[in-house]
C-alpha cells in the first residue's frame, strides 16, 4: 500500500493520502473510504470527519466546498462553502 502522510487514529480510522488525494484507513491499513477528498480534511470526532471537496473560483477569490462524512463514508451534509474568517489576525 502505498499511503503518504497519514494522520493520527481517532474512532478507529486515520486519514492518508493516495494518489494525492486523501481517505481513511483502518488500524490494519486497510481503505475504509475511498481517497476523494483534498488536503486539509479532518479527523473523525463523534462519528463524523469534515473533508474538503475541492476548490471554486469565484469572482476572483477561492473557496473552499466542504462536507461531512459518516465513518462509511456516506455525505450527511449538502456542501458548504468555507471561508477563512481570520486576516491578519483580524475578523
Amino acid at each position: 500500500k502505498d499511503f503518504r502522510g497519514s494522520g493520527h487514529f481517532a474512532e478507529g480510522l486515520a486519514p492518508v493520502f493516495h494518489k494525492g488525494d486523501l481517505g481513511y484507513i483502518d488500524t490494519t491499513g486497510r481503505i475504509i473510504i475511498k481517497p476523494a477528498y483534498k488536503d486539509g480534511s479532518g479527523t473523525f470526532s463523534e462519528g463524523f470527519a469534515p473533508v474538503r471537496l475541492r476548490t471554486k473560483e469565484s469572482t476572483g477569490a477561492v473557496m473552499n466546498l466542504w462536507t461531512f462524512i459518516d465513518k462509511t463514508g456516506k455525505q450527511i451534509a449538502e456542501p458548504f462553502i468555507f471561508r477563512k474568517v481570520f486576516d491578519r489576525k483580524r475578523a
